[in-house]
């Protein structure tokens, strides 16, 4: 739909105040794109905007696990789509020159028509190996400096730096800040805006805890640093909107506390997890 979108109505025939979301919804600076496996890899000639587009596609992917409903949705349908896992990537970037060859594809035993495009060049080594770093915990965008470097401000007010072992100058751009509409500045918290993160932080948790109950700590672990990178988003943006960090904080505090309090079927330990996401001492 990115690329439908794309055709039919250009950027440039947005207004001004529009250009900005509709660019980061589109995938015009995409100009190779090729899924493998469990992976997906971009290539662009326009960094600041494939961080954007990059940005923009893992919050749909996020927020299509939670808001995708079913026509005349059965007690079923909705039990099914709350339990559905969300589409999560952690997404390496790097910057540097890469060439594209075509490889011969056998198919059914024969020599095909088609071929495959094949990515090849050290900034996709480079890339791969800040996605494959198990240090780098949770769906993150991340990327070293001569990537940030090259970020437009508005860009960069959205990264910040991650302190990871063997990782020097690494960013991350926090790309749950794509939840929310930019909106005229106001010295207040926009509350219809922040709403939008209530359901993007009970999924989070939702599946946190599934994982937690389970013992299974290493995917647990990276639902938590899901949780705390929705948390960090949401303050950020709202500090940069609306200079409102405080009264976000305190909300968000508040919907924490609520999730365990609605809930019974949380226990001590897990209450105790939760409570180390507070802002402020309760």
């Amino acid at each position: 739909t990115s690329i439908k979108d794309t055709i039919c109505c250009p950027v440039a025939q947005y207004p001004n105040s529009l250009r900005d979301i509709a660019s980061r919804n589109y995938v015009d600076e995409v100009n190779y794109l090729q899924p493998f496996s469990d992976s997906i890899f971009f290539q662009s000639s326009n960094t600041d905007l494939l961080v954007r587009q990059v940005a923009q596609f893992m919050c749909k992917c996020f927020e299509r696990s939670y808001t995708q409903t079913y026509l005349n949705e059965t007690p079923k349908d909705r039990k099914e789509r709350i339990n559905r896992r969300p589409i999560l990537f952690k997404c390496g970037i790097a910057y540097g020159d890469i060439d594209i060859i075509k490889s011969p594809v056998i198919y059914g035993k024969l020599l095909s028509k088609n071929y495959s495009n094949t990515l090849l060049g050290i900034p996709v080594v480079k890339a791969v190996r800040l996605e494959e770093n198990k240090k780098i915990i949770g769906p993150r965008l991340v990327f070293k400096k001569d990537i940030f470097d090259k970020l437009c401000p508005v860009t960069q007010n959205f990264c910040r730096e991650l302190v990871v072992d063997g990782e020097p100058e690494l960013y991350e751009f926090l790309w749950p800040v794509y939840l929310f509409l930019e909106q005229t500045l106001s010295p207040e918290l926009n509350y219809q805006e922040y709403d939008k993160m209530k359901p993007a932080l009970e999924k989070a948790v939702l599946f946190w805890q599934k994982h937690y109950k389970l013992n299974e700590n290493k995917i647990a672990d990276k639902y938590f640093a899901l949780i705390e990178l929705i948390i960090d988003s949401t303050i950020l943006f709202f500090k940069i909107h609306n200079n409102a960090e405080t009264e976000c904080k305190m909300a968000i505090n508040t919907n924490i506390n609520n999730l365990y309090k609605a809930n019974t079927n949380y226990t001590d330990e897990e209450i105790q997890e939760l409570k180390k996401l507070f802002l402020f001492q309760k």
